[in-house]
């Protein structure tokens, strides 16, 4: 409606990690695992199956705290046209700082369990061999084999990212659409994906799902602080190839593990480039 206001982002009454996003946040791949090695630190409860992250390995969801000194200072990055990187910077600190980095990871709800999806789906495709056809079965997408790659990442949204109709649920499809555009762009090859490029698919995800977090947390009045219309994009690549770049830091400890990950590695995998990024983010500068 016209009278509407814009939604300012989380009160500082309300906890940092909702009770409604649901702990139990990454299912991952549909193949049966083998005993897990975890790379991550917050890998799947014994007992809670393949694919089933524990949402609460660090304890109860984070404190009530407010967001205001990073939306202050992310507004003063919006004002700059997106030349006060500086702002940014100390803005997206200040964010992932309150709670910390495990409270800022679990605050990403249905863009994990999305990530985990993500991760089976191009972790299996970059297997060689009959890589593409496993990665299809996971989803019961074989018959789109030999189709065009188009048509295989469009046929993929409903699977990884469903459509539940929270905001939460909205941030993890929103990524992946702009993941798939970029890939596409890029002119990825499904039939001959290599590791490095899965990962790279895999950072993009992750990136512009932290994105969608961040803004919607304390940036969702980018369009009205913005003096003109030509800025946004110029403040959306600058925090785009910002978090692009925590996330590329976060994924390097992993080099050549992605196809060989477990169900319940994933889980731990995915947990653990998200609590690193957070924690690149909360470290980027001291002030």
């Amino acid at each position: 409606m016209g009278t509407s206001n814009a939604y300012g982002g989380p009160k500082g009454s309300n906890p940092l990690v909702p009770s409604w996003l649901g702990g139990n946040a990454a299912p991952a791949a549909a193949q049966p695992g083998q005993a897990p090695v975890t790379p991550g630190a917050n890998a799947g409860a014994a007992g809670a199956g393949p694919g089933v992250a524990a949402a609460n390995a660090g304890g109860e969801a984070g404190p009530t705290a407010s967001f205001t000194s990073a939306k202050s200072g992310f507004t003063r990055f919006v004002r700059s046209g997106g030349a006060a990187a500086g702002s940014l910077h100390k803005a997206a600190s200040r964010y992932a700082r309150t709670g910390g980095a495990q409270a800022a990871t679990q605050r990403m709800g249905a863009s994990r369990a999305a990530a985990g999806r993500f991760v089976s789906f191009f972790g299996a495709a970059s297997g060689g061999g009959a890589g593409l056809t496993t990665a299809l079965a996971t989803f019961n997408l074989q018959g789109l084999l030999n189709s065009p790659v188009e048509d295989i990442l469009s046929a993929l949204i409903d699977h990884i990212c469903p459509d539940g109709g929270t905001i939460d649920e909205g941030i993890a499809r929103s990524a992946f659409v702009e993941t798939i555009i970029a890939l596409l762009d890029e002119g990825i090859d499904l039939d001959t994906l290599t590791e490095e490029q899965a990962m790279h698919a895999i950072g993009l995800f992750i990136a512009h799902s932290i994105e969608g977090r961040l803004c919607n947390d304390i940036g969702t009045k980018i369009t009205f602080a913005a003096d003109r219309v030509a800025d946004i994009a110029a403040i959306q690549q600058e925090l785009h190839d910002f978090i692009a770049g925590c996330v590329s830091d976060s994924l390097s400890q992993f080099e050549g593990q992605v196809a060989a990950l477990t169900d319940v590695e994933i889980v731990g995998f995915v947990d653990q480039i998200y609590e690193d990024a957070f924690s690149i983010l909360a470290d980027v500068t001291n002030e």
